[in-house]
């Protein structure tokens, strides 16, 4: 089959059109900002080098490929008169952006990091999670909880009522101490779920796929993405013969592409190329045999009117069968279960995915477990 259209370029396409949010995250040296960020985002976005000064003391972290912007802020460990001046400096570059006008260059939300296990936090940083809060949403990130029982800190900072969004308490990474004691990471998924929450909605996916320790937050919001693309492949069903197949092709490799995107896999466009490519030799994607069914009817006796109800019906159970096939797969290569598969197996496992979900005709959906 010739490809009526170029599988890279669809792909970069569609990453290229999600907004990057701008997170801005803010604590002491040494209170595990870096960790945190490079255990909640694809690509170690916060490794040594790759920041971009914006200010004297605000770095703005980015990575090709990775649709999020990372503000870090520096110097909070310095006396209290230059703490001050780096507060100003912050605050100015605030204003600065909420000047523009433009609201994908405003700084979306803030992370406000506490080292938990220190027990303690300064006046000063009050002051600055007030002031914050007055430009924009803010989390209170209590780092470093080795203990899940241990709620002494949380309960004092509660206490506080602070104006914060939520306070979140994290272990970015686990850890083992002697005697064989370990704790384990928690706490990123609840972080990743509110932050996601207080973000425009223009700004949703793009930050869903840059986060990486959130699968079902992924698979929700590929499932909703693939609904809004199921929609206009039923409405290309209804173009003229001989036009809707290549419309309705075109609409469900769209959809695949962002869905790929969306689950921000960091081989994305060789995985979307080498398996989507297969299941399009497998399932003809722009000639699949279900729509032998509205082909029929346009060409005979049925009519075109009732030829057209028939393509709508076969193209959106079709398509939602494929959607939901293609998160099932795309969800078992984020938790790794399709290493040492060859991109000919991956393809087969979509098709028989696809198969047992068109069983289900429109009432399809992605497998809670798999």
């Amino acid at each position: 089959m010739s490809e009526p259209f170029n599988w890279f370029e669809l792909f970069e396409k569609e990453r290229e059109s999600m907004i990057p949010p701008n997170v801005l995250v803010v604590g002491k040296t040494g209170v595990g900002k870096s960790t945190l960020i490079n255990a909640m985002f694809n690509g170690n976005i916060a490794d040594t080098g790759v920041g971009e000064p914006v200010s004297k003391h605000l770095q703005k972290y980015t990575r090709e490929g990775v649709p999020i912007a990372i503000w870090d802020t520096r110097g909070l460990e310095l006396s209290s008169a230059a703490q001050h001046a780096v507060f100003q400096e912050i605050r100015s570059e605030i204003r600065d952006l909420i000047e523009t006008g433009d609201p994908v260059k405003q700084l979306h939300v803030c992370w406000y990091c506490v080292n938990d296990f220190g027990n303690r936090i300064e006046q000063a940083e009050i002051d600055w999670i007030r002031e914050l809060s007055e430009q924009l949403p803010v989390v209170l990130v209590l780092t470093q909880t080795y203990s899940k029982k241990k709620l002494d800190f949380y309960q004092k900072i509660k206490e506080m009522q602070l104006p914060v969004k939520q306070i979140v308490r994290v272990l970015a990474l686990g850890m083992q101490f002697d005697e064989g004691l370990e704790a384990q990471s928690h706490g990123l998924s609840e972080l990743s779920e509110i932050t996601f929450q207080l973000l425009p909605e223009q700004l949703q996916k793009a930050f869903v796929a840059a986060q990486k320790v959130n699968v079902e937050q992924k698979a929700k919001t590929a499932w909703k993405v693939a609904k809004l693309t199921i929609g206009g492949s039923a409405a290309a069903a209804a173009l003229p013969p001989g036009s809707d197949l290549a419309a309705i092709g075109v609409l469900q490799a769209t959809m695949l592409a962002r869905i790929t995107n969306v689950f921000g896999l960091e081989y994305g466009s060789k995985f979307f190329m080498a398996v989507v490519g297969g299941v399009a030799g497998r399932l003809g994607i722009g000639a699949l045999a279900a729509f032998a069914l509205g082909k029929i009817a346009k060409f005979t006796g049925i009519g075109y009117v009732a030829g057209v109800a028939i393509d709508a019906t076969v193209t959106v159970a079709v398509s939602t069968a494929l959607a939901a096939a293609y998160i099932n797969v795309c969800k078992k290569a984020l938790l790794g279960r399709l290493e040492g598969m060859s991109e000919d197996q991956i393809a087969k496992m979509v098709h028989e995915e696809f198969e047992r979900k068109r069983n289900d005709g429109t009432d399809a959906s992605p497998d809670d477990k798999v």
